[in-house]
């Protein structure tokens, strides 16, 4: 209250959310956008839900999460476990937690040009993983 009669335009509380962090920033500033170099990867997805076991495809990847192209619909906020491996790679990333980020439904898409499915915010990477997807974003991007 104190810093919005101060002429503050908005606030965030702690523990700021990547995803709330950008929403807000682009309310004011133009431009802004993800950071991470996002690349193409077309891999087969394992993700489970509320102990339930789904599959889809991932279209794209960056540092800090990926897309899973797939038919069933979750909703913003879920937290998703997945199991996927890298292209040109034997090791499969099991384990990966993430947060649903946003949804492409079908019905009422967000972005025309991507499939049904949704966005995955990595929350908890363990080291090997984030250097695997590191390099292979980095090697892909060029």
């Amino acid at each position: 209250i104190k810093a919005l009669d101060a002429g503050a335009d908005d606030y965030l509380t702690k523990p700021v959310s990547r995803h709330l962090f950008l929403e807000k920033g682009r309310k004011f500033l133009a431009g802004i956008d993800r950071r991470e170099i996002r690349v193409a990867c077309g891999t087969p997805v394992r993700f489970m839900v509320h102990s339930l076991h789904f599959a889809g495809v991932s279209t794209d990847i960056s540092t800090g999460g990926l897309f899973v192209a797939t038919d069933y619909d979750v909703e913003p906020k879920t937290s998703v476990e997945l199991t996927f491996a890298l292209p040109e790679s034997d090791c499969l990333l099991q384990g990966i937690k993430g947060c649903v980020a946003w949804r492409n439904s079908r019905e009422n898409p967000a972005k025309a040009d991507m499939p049904p499915g949704f966005g995955v915010e990595f929350t908890n990477l363990w080291k090997e993983a984030a250097d695997m997807i590191a390099a292979y974003v980095k090697i892909s991007s060029h």
